[in-house]
């Protein structure tokens, strides 16, 4: 059987200032290449949910629900703010992510993240994908050569999430990704955790770059 890839990571033009991917061209996009399922992860809002799973569900593709999110732990003094991506199991899970949206809208916090306290509390249902290599909360680390902090990031994570975390690679040929892939390969076996392949995906080609560079300035 052939194996089908899914996208568990866009950013719909509902990332403001940073998504160029309309819903409507994510549909087509899946019909075009025969992606049976989609998921939408806007940073810190679940605004496009309810347009996405409509559009999907009506074009006969599986809409998965998320975001992308910073956590902030206190596993660590240093760099302890990193990005993950949360993504609904089951109903509890897209309830208890609405919770977390939520407050991420109500923080009075310049930066914006989800403390351990409240991911602990809104946990149940819900996957968490480690992140890459730029913001990661395992990434980053792993591909500054920090086993240790990865390794202690990941037993955290792994004690709340046990079952539903998953370990995140991506190749994008940013520097740093295949010396950060090695750490989280044997982080994967030492942990027993599964890999789960991503494309953080922003704009539709290479011909779209300059667009996306022009939009992630307006509001700097």
């Amino acid at each position: 059987m052939k194996n089908i890839f899914v996208h568990l990571r866009i950013h719909s033009n509902f990332s403001l200032a940073e998504g160029m991917l309309s819903i409507d061209y994510l549909s087509e996009f899946c019909k075009k290449n025969n992606q049976p399922a989609i998921a939408i992860t806007d940073t810190s809002n679940m605004f496009g949910a309810l347009e996405f799973s409509i559009n999907m569900v009506s074009n006969g593709i599986q809409p998965i629900i998320g975001m992308q999110v910073n956590i902030s732990s206190s596993i660590d003094s240093e760099n302890s703010v990193g990005e993950v991506v949360l993504i609904a199991k089951n109903e509890i899970g897209y309830k208890n992510l609405l919770v977390l949206t939520s407050e991420l809208s109500t923080n009075s916090n310049f930066e914006k993240f989800i403390t351990f306290d409240n991911l602990k509390t809104h946990k149940d249902g819900i996957i968490l994908l480690t992140g890459g290599i730029e913001n990661g909360f395992i990434g980053k680390p792993a591909s500054l050569g920090s086993i240790v902090l990865v390794n202690d990031r990941l037993k955290v994570l792994k004690q709340l999430f046990y079952g539903n975390l998953y370990i995140e690679l991506q190749r994008h040929g940013i520097k740093g990704q295949f010396d950060a892939e090695k750490i989280l390969l044997d982080s994967s076996e030492k942990f027993d955790l599964p890999l789960v392949a991503t494309n953080d995906c922003f704009f539709e080609n290479e011909n779209k770059f300059d667009a996306h560079q022009v939009l992630t300035r307006i509001d700097k």
